[in-house]
């Protein structure tokens, strides 16, 4: 059987979120997660999370890119897109903590950094936000990929 991989040859690990923050270099990245600010959660309890809100939006029919507020009223809906709103608005502590919240801008501050210890303090509540999208060949694959991993037993809320 081969091997799961990005579309890119990378190998994906078993959460996929997780691939994303170890392959910041994606063409992709900007639209599949954001930095956000928030060291009060670890990266693995935001992931967690991040991945239960997208769930709850693909049990309701409801992109899990959260772009927009859904239609339906259904309060277990309501909250997720409530929280990944709260979620969101850490985009600009982020900004304003490193000067800019784009991927990219940071992939290439730090690669001019040869400290790590210079790194640490800039990276201490800096988290990546999955974005409930992500992108092989040009197509997004998340929701068919998030699809494949519901079960009917499975309650929402």
């Amino acid at each position: 059987m081969e091997p799961c991989n990005d579309g890119h040859g990378h190998p994906i690990p078993a959460c996929l979120h997780c691939h994303l923050c170890r392959h910041l270099d994606r063409p992709t990245i900007e639209a599949e997660a954001s930095l956000i600010w928030m060291p009060e959660v670890s990266q693995a309890a935001l992931i967690a999370i991040a991945r239960r809100l997208h769930v709850i939006c693909a049990r309701h029919e409801v992109s899990p890119a959260m772009d927009s507020i859904p239609r339906s009223r259904e309060p277990a809906l309501l909250q997720a897109w409530g929280l990944y709103a709260a979620f969101l608005q850490r985009i600009s502590l982020a900004e304003r903590r490193l000067g800019s919240a784009s991927i990219g801008d940071l992939c290439a501050v730090f690669a001019g950094m040869t400290d790590d210890t210079a790194r640490l303090p800039l990276l201490g509540g800096l988290r990546l936000l999955p974005r409930g999208r992500f992108f092989r060949d040009g197509r997004d694959v998340y929701p068919a990929l998030l699809a494949g991993l519901l079960m009917p037993a499975e309650t929402v809320g």
